[in-house]
């Protein structure tokens, strides 16, 4: 489905169902910042409700990406993402139970890896 996204409130919702991530995932993210020092929420998966938080990436006012699953404090991570980076792949990993996710972070610009555990 096309949409049409003016980089100022941009979200999209979808429903996902009964889905409890609580096992091993990978979650990506192709993205272009348009303004640091914002926060912006790259995935957010929600119950039904949109109250009882799965899992979230987001970038944190200070250009951070921050993790999080099933309600656990959010992981801050030395993965940076500012503007003048132009488009970058964002890549969460978490195995299963209580293991450490770890964060990846590809500029297309200039062909950089950054990885770095949550």
């Amino acid at each position: 489905m096309a949409r049409t996204l003016d980089g100022t409130d941009d979200f999209i919702t979808h429903s996902i169902g009964g889905c409890n991530i609580t096992g091993p995932h990978t979650l990506a993210v192709i993205i272009r910042r348009n303004v640091d020092s914002v926060s912006h929420a790259m995935i957010s998966l929600t119950d039904s409700t949109q109250v009882n938080e799965r899992i979230r990436m987001s970038l944190n006012t200070d250009e951070r990406v921050l993790y999080a699953t099933d309600g656990s404090a959010t992981g801050t991570t030395s993965v940076t993402l500012v503007a003048s980076e132009g488009w970058s792949l964002i890549v969460g990993n978490k195995p299963a139970g209580t293991s450490t996710p770890r964060l990846h972070k590809y500029v297309y610009g200039t062909n950089t890896w950054t990885h770095a555990n949550a």
